[in-house]
């Protein structure tokens, strides 16, 4: 089990936890971000860029208007490239307006995308609605590729009598300078919570499987919001967020598969989506559900399980410290 801190940031929060991040060891370490103010030039259409030795800050030049239309912008260049492989960097990813879709990668493979975040009630790429979270955090590992892009993604209402009807996003890109590990509790990071990235897989044909997971909300106090954006990676999964027993979140079956199931005959759905939100009761516990079901037999391709879940949190009226 891989567990990655995320930071998700809300208008007007910041989780406290953004300064640390795991080690295998279980220790903490402190990361401290170089600041980003050099000036850039334009690079793409309807888009700018600020630069820094290392990493970056990207942002329309102006909004995108035009009505009823999905657009891409181009693809843009991750500045990394006096980091060394196996170092890591951090991409934070806002949406302002209109719902947005973000995509890394690397030596032109995806290795990272958010799904579709942010709020809707018109129909898009995301479905008929959609209301997630805004902003999401990811710390990634360079590795052998020497070209990292992100790519951008949005979908305008289809008239003006929706609003907000225009796109507005930024994107921070950032290399930490790693110190020494401060010590931590053992292989739990004292700043842990919000941000939990947890993924489960299953070999064995012909098998239903569940996966239970416990949702650390110790960081979290009344009236926050918690969310989880999560991918069925080869066969079907279906997650669910329950509160004292109760199902209160599920993301339906996600995934392709042409043998039966759970989910009937065949299935072809998306593969990911954002949960609906859930809000944080002090009094209440949260686990999150996983279900499965493998292929009969090897002359099915893909067979097996893999999917994962991260978690990602807003601040309600008591604030997330």
């Amino acid at each position: 089990m891989k567990k990655i801190l995320t930071i998700l940031i809300s208008a007007f929060t910041m989780l406290s936890c953004s300064q640390f991040s795991e080690n295998f060891d279980g220790s903490i370490k402190e990361k401290k971000k170089k600041s980003i103010s050099e000036d850039g030039e334009n690079d793409g259409e309807n888009l700018r860029t600020l630069f820094t030795e290392c990493g970056g800050f990207f942002f329309p030049s102006q909004p995108y208007t035009t009505i009823n239309s999905y657009y891409q912008y181009p693809a843009q260049n991750l500045n990394i490239g006096s980091l060394l492989i196996g170092e890591d960097f951090s991409i934070t990813f806002h949406v302002y307006d209109i719902p947005n879709r973000y995509t890394i990668k690397s030596g032109g493979n995806t290795i990272y995308t958010t799904g579709w975040i942010g709020t809707a009630n018109y129909p898009g790429p995301w479905g008929q609605s959609i209301n997630t979270f805004n902003s999401l955090n990811v710390n990634l590992t360079k590795n052998y590729s020497t070209t990292y892009e992100v790519i951008v993604e949005t979908q305008t209402p289809p008239n003006y009598s929706y609003s907000p009807n225009q796109d507005n996003w930024e994107v921070w890109v950032t290399c930490p300078k790693e110190d020494e590990p401060i010590p931590g509790p053992g292989p739990t990071p004292i700043c842990e919570c919000c941000g939990d990235w947890v993924e489960g897989n299953h070999d064995e044909y012909a098998e239903y499987k569940t996966y239970d997971v416990i949702i650390d909300t110790s960081c979290l106090t009344n009236g926050d919001s918690f969310s989880f954006y999560v991918q069925s990676h080869e066969i079907p999964n279906r997650f669910q967020v329950f509160e004292n027993g109760v199902s209160i979140s599920d993301s339906g079956w996600l995934g392709q598969a042409n043998f039966s199931g759970p989910w009937g005959a065949s299935i072809n759905n998306i593969s990911d989506t954002s949960m609906p939100l859930v809000t944080f009761n002090s009094g209440s516990t949260y686990e999150m559900k996983v279900e499965t079901k493998t292929a009969p037999d090897a002359t099915y391709y893909p067979a097996f399980d893999y999917w994962y879940a991260q978690m990602s949190c807003i601040s309600g009226g008591g604030g997330i410290q």
